[in-house]
């Protein structure tokens, strides 16, 4: 049994390497299918909505912009409190003015 020990071994690996290049021929071939044709199709198209995606998301606001809008929003907001305050003054001046 020792003695045909190594031809077993070097059975074992033609063996070994004969399924390693059937499965690398059915590798080969699998890219050729309509699956994989379809696979490559649906990888391209993925690839185009990415990049729709990215040049879409260009013009969205970021937190510091919208932080930014809020601060002038609350300037905006005390202006118009102000203003208001004084107009109010003014027509009470006038008013009594008036009568």
């Amino acid at each position: 049994m020792s003695e045909a020990l190594p031809y077993l071994s070097l059975a074992v690996a033609v063996v070994a390497v004969a399924i390693a290049g059937l499965v690398a021929l059915r590798n080969g071939r699998w890219r050729e299918t309509d699956a994989a044709k379809e696979m490559a199709d649906d990888i391209e198209s993925l690839g185009t909505r990415v990049t729709s995606l990215e040049s879409g998301m260009k013009n969205v606001a970021t937190r510091a912009d919208v932080a930014k809008l809020t601060a002038e929003l609350r300037g905006l907001e005390k202006t118009a409190a102000l203003t208001q305050a004084g107009v109010t003054r003014i027509e009470g001046h006038l008013m009594r003015a008036a009568s």
